[in-house]
């Protein structure tokens, strides 16, 4: 285990100290994967300081390269601060919250955002300025996604960066896979720093410093791209999981509507609750870091005994376990379209006649006074490497450096995974004969 000394390790126990840090315990890193897989309790609490620990692994391998580039203490401290506060802007079950919140407010802010806003405008900021003024909009750039390129940046947000190399272990281990697994030690012994040229629409820009790999790594390398793709296949898009997720979106939308309205009286929480109190000012900050797991959790057999038919029953679905079931759209069309003969594009084709009968699907997705929606659609696709975003780098020993991409058959060869998928009531037969309608006409055309 790391040990931090000095003022940089007192400035990162203050950090870890602070409300909006401590929140980050009751918040699970995989949400509602804990119905499927029943070790999967973690928090992102711990996931955080795993990442601080991991980056401060790849900070060293960076230090190292001295005769690449000369060493900047204070964009080291910076990096390390960034990779504690990643997730802070986290709401309740995570990437569900987030999405569901895409639904309901306008222009609302990914994680990374509000992570940027929590760090700028709390004691955290307070903290950060102790050791500069302006360090805590250095640290906050450092999660912007479209923000500079470093080699500092890199150890934070990157295809091959803190975040990825610890919750990949972090998940499978919680969850008990056996897909996924990577060999962190060696990837991280074969670590090194390099120098390559970035091309953007052809143009070269100035050459930079960037993590590579040696060449003794290059399997590894294409265990780590694989292992990843594999976890979005297997755990982060379960179908259970998933499931879950839309009938919390479907709730979560039906309570801000009815709220909105001022119909609370439906909904079955007080006024005062927290999470009204946050529909009602959604820019809050106080009221945002109010929400996490346990506050939603709590209010499930409240929101159970609702006048509303949606809020009831999805909240009694969510709390006793009571899904809906599913359909896998995408695999029925693409093997319709398999068996027929296609060859060439099929996985393309799928995906676009699934967006098609999703679109037919939407209307059953409104909720009504009378009913909550009979079918609830899920969509969402994984590509396994991009090539253009902060490349992986595999040294050959000529000392060239080539992109993945271009060493690995197995990674080049991989394909995009989609989901498409619709969920409804398993007593309701008529909606599972609607869907079947929808993809015969849908084939057929």
């Amino acid at each position: 285990m790391t040990v931090f000394t000095g003022d940089h390790g007192e400035h990162l126990w203050q950090l870890m100290q602070t409300r909006p840090f401590q929140r980050l315990r009751r918040i699970k890193q995989l949400a509602f994967s804990e119905m499927v897989f029943p070790g999967a309790t973690h928090t992102r609490f711990a996931h955080s300081l795993g990442v601080l620990h991991t980056a401060q692994d790849l900070i060293g391998v960076v230090s190292q390269g001295q005769e690449v580039r000369r060493r900047d203490e204070r964009k080291d401290r910076a990096t390390s601060y960034a990779a504690l506060l990643h997730d802070v802007g986290h709401g309740p079950f995570s990437h569900a919250f987030e999405s569901a919140m895409k639904d309901c407010v306008e222009n609302w802010n990914d994680h990374e955002v509000l992570s940027q806003r929590i760090i700028q405008e709390t004691e955290i900021g307070e903290i950060l300025k102790e050791g500069g003024h302006d360090l805590p909009g250095l640290v906050a750039d450092m999660l912007r996604d479209d923000g500079e390129k470093t080699i500092h940046n890199a150890v934070v947000s990157s295809q091959f960066d803190a975040d990825r190399l610890d919750y990949m272990r972090r998940d499978r281990l919680m969850t008990g896979s056996q897909h996924a697994a990577i060999d962190f030690e060696w990837l991280i012994g074969n670590l090194e720093v390099g120098e390559y040229t970035p091309v953007i629409d052809g143009e070269e820009l100035q050459a930079q410093p960037t993590l590579v790999l040696g060449p003794k790594a290059a399997q590894a390398a294409d265990g780590y791209v694989l292992g990843l793709f594999q976890l979005h296949q297997t755990i982060y898009n379960h179908k259970a999981t998933r499931g879950v997720e839309k009938l919390f979106s479907a709730l979560l939308s039906r309570i801000f509507e009815l709220n909105r309205d001022d119909r609370t009286e439906e909904i079955g929480l007080d006024k005062k609750h927290q999470l009204l109190r946050f529909f009602n000012n959604p820019t809050d900050l106080d009221l945002f870091l109010n929400l996490d797991d346990t506050v939603i959790l709590g209010s499930l057999s409240l929101m159970a005994e609702a006048p509303d038919p949606t809020i009831s029953q999805f909240a009694k679905r969510i709390r006793d376990r009571k899904l809906y079931r599913c359909r896998d759209i995408y695999g029925d069309v693409y093997a319709q379209l398999s068996c027929a003969g296609m060859t060439d594009g099929v996985g393309r084709e799928a995906y676009h006649k699934t967006q098609a009968i999703h679109l037919e699907l939407s209307k059953y997705g409104i909720a009504s006074d009378a009913q909550p929606p009979r079918i609830l659609c899920d969509n969402a696709k994984r590509v396994p490497y991009k090539s253009t975003k902060e490349p992986i780098l595999i040294r050959q020993r000529n000392g060239d450096l080539r992109d993945i991409t271009e060493t690995s058959d197995v990674v080049r060869n991989l394909r995009v995974f989609h989901v498409g998928r619709a969920y409804f009531n398993r007593d309701d037969n008529d909606a599972e004969s609607i869907i079947k309608a929808a993809i015969d006409r849908e084939i057929a055309r």
